[in-house]
């Protein structure tokens, strides 16, 4: 009788060991936090996009979503298998294909 999977313990201790290596290791590790919406700001969504997005996604999702549009230079999606991550990185690029920067609707 099988009672669980070493894959995602061995995937964590092969992170763990490597971090040291990784580029953005202080961006991760240092990670705050922080309302995202604001610099969202700088999208224009369409309306209805924007409703597919509330309406199809979690609290969570919909602030990895914004925090996808930010400024921010990372974002780092995690959570356990099951969470959604794979279809909110989908809603973010859809959201980024559709939306326009406000920047570029300035005449």
């Amino acid at each position: 009788m099988q009672m669980c999977n070493l894959s995602t313990i061995a995937r964590e201790y092969v992170a763990i060991k490597t971090i040291s290596n990784l580029l953005f290791k202080d961006l991760i590790l240092n990670a705050g936090g922080e309302d995202f919406g604001i610099e969202a700001a700088g999208w224009k969504i369409p309306l209805p996009l924007d409703k597919h997005v509330k309406d199809n996604f979690n609290q969570y999702q919909h602030e990895a979503i914004t925090a996808g549009l930010s400024s921010k230079a990372f974002v780092l999606i995690q959570g356990p298998p099951g969470t959604g991550k794979t279809q909110t990185i989908l809603g973010i690029l859809s959201t980024i294909l559709h939306a326009t920067p406000t920047r570029v609707q300035s005449k």
